[in-house]
């Protein structure tokens, strides 16, 4: 199919050859039938563009075609993400009046989005209803259980150690061993899979991010025995419990860890947090290698892993601030690390660097504060990355003048390339 070829071959965040073929088609009159709308819905979904998802099964409902149970999913599957539990339930309304009934996949795709809202009873009685049913239970099914105890909010009755507990009881129950065991005996019929073991890496982060700094190393060692491969959320997790306990020496030797042996780097949004905490612990070395990592593109995606030309979901307040700021800054280029040293990130960065009673570790005992700015600064500027005039006319220009330098010396020291 042209429309899936086209997908396959371009970048995540280009949709307008995509577009194209879409309309082409209509206007020439060529016969859309319920694949090819499946298959447009399938691409809009992988980029989150929910509005769209719906424009598009409206014009297919408006051709005559009949919708299918891939369909329904992942109408289902974009409610779920948008948070409108109301058409989700609408829609299961229309699938049980055409006489459909989900499959495999779409009962999977229900529990999780009653998991991710918190009902884990209704996930429980899904469970319940494929059991009587005799549907094959598999560790997908396992792993919505599994997260839908995560998603249920803490009360006094419901705590992070009675959470933690049902957990291990789930588990246990289906799995036979804990997910730490080194020497597991034989699995059940059922094998925990690796997003069983991030899940529960998710919920240690969670709930005891201190047990989950010992527990974590040794899940990862069960995983290598039984070959399987830690993904990009594994990551996130493990860093989330290192910053948790203000590790950041831990949280470095997690993103070198998977970067060298899983191949697996630390999105932007990881980075940002590293980097927050590195600052406000007054963590210079780390600073400077995380600084180092990410100029000379060894930890670095090609591609920016976040999406900008979709549009997300925002509080009202922070759209006008948005506004706001778009009206007289220009944003800076979408690129992965203009994505991590977003203004935020770069203010508390320099706000750290120019701190004068800051050891500097690794570096020499005569190195000033103003020296490491101008530094950073020179760093930061070759490699893309772009500086508000915010961030150098209220903490950077203000932090050197305060060090010491002559404004000629600022001028003629901090570059913009």
């Amino acid at each position: 199919m042209v429309i899936n070829m086209v997908d396959k071959s371009q970048k995540s965040t280009d949709m307008n050859l995509i577009w194209n073929v879409y309309y082409d088609a209509q206007r020439l009159n060529v016969p859309l039938n319920t694949v090819i709308y499946n298959t447009m819905l399938q691409a809009l979904l992988k980029r989150q563009d929910h509005t769209q998802v719906h424009r598009v099964y409206k014009e297919m409902l408006d051709g005559g075609k009949q919708p299918s149970l891939y369909t329904y999913g992942m109408l289902m599957h974009s409610m779920s993400k948008q948070g409108d539990m109301a058409g989700f339930t609408k829609m299961l309304d229309i699938m049980q009046g055409r006489n459909m009934f989900p499959d495999f996949v779409g009962w999977s795709i229900i529990m999780h989005s009653l998991g991710r809202h918190g009902n884990s009873d209704g996930v429980e009685r899904i469970y319940e209803f494929l059991i009587q049913s005799k549907v094959p239970i598999n560790s997908r099914i396992i792993n919505e259980r599994l997260h839908a105890i995560i998603c249920q909010k803490l009360t006094r009755t419901w705590t992070r150690s009675h959470r933690l507990n049902q957990l291990d009881k789930i588990w246990k129950e289906h799995f036979g061993v804990p997910p730490t065991s080194q020497d597991p005996v034989e699995y059940p019929r059922i094998k925990p899979d690796s997003a069983s073991y991030t899940i529960m890496m998710k919920a240690l982060s969670f709930d005891k991010p201190s047990k989950a700094l010992s527990d974590i190393p040794k899940i990862l060692q069960v995983m290598e025995q039984r070959g399987l491969q830690p993904g990009p959320l594994a990551l996130i997790h493990y860093t989330s419990a290192c910053l948790d306990c203000k590790d950041t020496v831990k949280a470095k030797e997690a993103i070198s860890l998977f970067r060298d042996r899983y191949n697996v780097l630390a999105n932007e949004k990881t980075w940002r947090r590293v980097l927050g905490s590195m600052a406000s612990l007054q963590d210079i070395s780390g600073i400077f290698w995380a600084l180092d990592a990410l100029t000379e593109s060894k930890y670095v995606n090609h591609e920016p892993t976040i999406d900008r030309s979709i549009p997300r979901k925002r509080p009202a307040r922070y759209k006008n601030e948005i506004k706001l700021q778009e009206s007289h800054v220009r944003s800076p280029p979408n690129s992965f690390l203009n994505a991590v040293f977003v203004p935020k990130t770069q203010e508390l960065l320099f706000t750290a660097l120019l701190k004068l009673d800051t050891p500097i570790i690794e570096r020499s005992a005569t190195e000033h504060s103003n020296e490491r700015v101008v530094m950073v600064w020179n760093k930061l500027s070759s490699s893309g990355v772009y500086i508000p005039l915010k961030v150098e006319q209220s903490i950077v220009v203000p932090g050197l003048l305060a060090s010491g330098m002559h404004m000629h010396d600022i001028r003629q020291r901090i570059v913009r390339h």
